[in-house]
């Protein structure tokens, strides 16, 4: 309001600059400030707010120097090309909006450089219609006052009654009804949430113990848990999967797990994810002071070398070697401290396997998979990523991960001789999501990893049956 406010007060006032050359400076500003605004303001620019006081205040003062005195920046204003921009403003202000927005949505790519440049034509061409057949007309007394637009009023109003009555009628079934099944699909994705949920349970002093387990697999009073899975939240992706082949084979597990946090004690990030440090110290703690014979360890390894695909710095790790936050040091701290921790589990007898990360689909954008799913009824492999492409991503982490088979016990599982075929890491099979953004599996993908995990449950199983009672 105080920007409209300001534009008052200036019609209201007479402040006159009387010095032309002083009106000349402060058209000059005027121009700069708004300028200014075009370029540094941003999306994430507060606006409206305190950042809306730049381009005012600077259409004030050009507003308030020329009409003291005509200025060179008011000349150039003036200018035909100018005007006619002005005059079809308001017109390409509405215009605008709607023309990007569904080009946007109906695009599964970003919009290149020509079919902006069309939009904007399009754009300015609607606005010079509007103007000249819906502005000027109604501007003049004589056109409001001709009985047809009563007419036309009329028809349009029922038009649109007949459009909307037809309209409810057609999609009066749910939405699940109508829209494609591929559009379906990417939906159902959308609306799952990764988190294990309801698939853990506790038994007796969980709580006191280590902040609270969350028990998986076997629930049969008294069992003891023979496997953990420790990990990121790609390791939470994984759980239904661990939980079902659990209760298959009779084998109960316990899930160590935190967002943002590699299950790699020693390794450290800078600020550290909150509460990662004392999540990985009670799973440390509980697989040595505990019959763990099996240890699961699942995280996106590359994201704490390199900081995905953003390149995020406050993702990399450190070690009390090297506090350098870059990726070579990254990788550095993940083999000094990966690898002695892995040794440590394996000699005392723990058989420990390291899941190699899933494959990461950089063109995941739900909201452009639906859109394209809907428009073409179609699914949305085209934008699976290429296995190559995989690979260049998980080549540091692997470089370390794949010297670890030396150490007795201790097995790497790749995840991508599933999930890769024909030199394509595949986003969905049978027409449904694998993932359910760019690097977590959907419960659909983490169940096709099956045979990539049931041999750790048969050995646990043998190893029962060959124990004695």
């Amino acid at each position: 309001m105080w920007e409209l406010a300001l534009g008052i007060l200036i019609a209201l006032s007479a402040v006159k600059i009387r010095s032309h050359f002083l009106a000349e400076v402060v058209s000059v500003a005027g121009i700069s400030a708004i300028v200014t605004s075009v370029i540094m303001f941003s999306d994430k620019t507060s606006f409206p707010g305190i950042a809306a006081l730049l381009p005012t205040i600077g259409a004030a003062a050009f507003i308030v120097a020329n009409e003291s005195h005509p200025t060179r920046a008011g000349r150039l204003l003036s200018s035909t090309p100018l005007i006619f921009m002005g005059l079809i403003s308001y017109s390409l202000y509405l215009w605008h909006w709607p023309l990007f927005v569904f080009a946007k949505l109906a695009s599964s790519n970003p919009l290149s450089p020509m079919m902006m440049t069309g939009l904007c034509t399009a754009a300015v061409i609607m606005s010079w219609l509007s103007y000249r057949f819906i502005e000027i007309p109604f501007r003049k007394k004589s056109f409001i006052h001709r009985r047809y637009v009563v007419l036309f009023l009329g028809a349009a109003a029922m038009g649109i009654m007949a459009i909307s009555g037809m309209l409810i009628e057609q999609h009066s079934s749910p939405l699940s009804n109508r829209i494609p099944l591929p559009a379906k699909h990417v939906l159902d994705a959308s609306s799952e949430n990764i988190y294990w949920g309801g698939v853990c349970f506790q038994t007796p002093g969980d709580e006191s113990s280590y902040g609270g387990l969350c028990r998986i697999g076997n629930a049969t009073k008294g069992a003891e848990p023979k496997f953990v899975v420790w990990g990121d939240s790609h390791a939470e992706a994984m759980v239904p999967l661990l939980n079902t082949l659990g209760r298959a084979y009779g084998e109960q597990g316990v899930v160590f797990d935190s967002g943002n946090c590699p299950p790699i004690i020693g390794a450290h990030q800078i600020p550290p994810a909150p509460g990662c440090e004392e999540e990985k110290g009670n799973a440390f703690r509980y697989i040595r002071n505990h019959d763990i014979q099996n240890v699961i360890l699942i995280a996106r390894w590359s994201y704490y070398i390199s900081g995905g695909q953003n390149n995020k710095i406050s993702a990399l790790i450190t070690d009390s070697s090297d506090r350098a936050t870059s990726s070579t040091a990254a990788l550095g701290a993940f083999e000094r401290t990966l690898v002695p921790m892995v040794a440590q589990l394996s000699h005392e007898g723990r058989s420990v396997y390291i899941v190699e990360q899933v494959p990461e689909q950089t063109q995941f954008d739900l909201r452009k998979m639906f859109y394209h799913a809907v428009r073409t009824n179609k699914n949305v492999s085209f934008i699976s990523v290429r296995a190559e492409q995989s690979e260049r991503t998980q080549a540091l982490p692997n470089s370390v991960i794949e010297t670890l088979v030396a150490l007795p016990n201790v097995h790497v599982l790749d995840p991508t001789n599933l999930l890769c075929k024909d030199g394509i890491c595949n986003l969905e099979l049978n027409g449904k999501l694998l993932y359910r953004d760019e690097s977590h599996l959907s419960t659909i993908g983490a169940m096709s990893l099956e045979s990539l995990f049931t041999p750790i449950f048969k050995s646990m199983e043998t190893l029962r049956s060959s124990s004695p009672l």
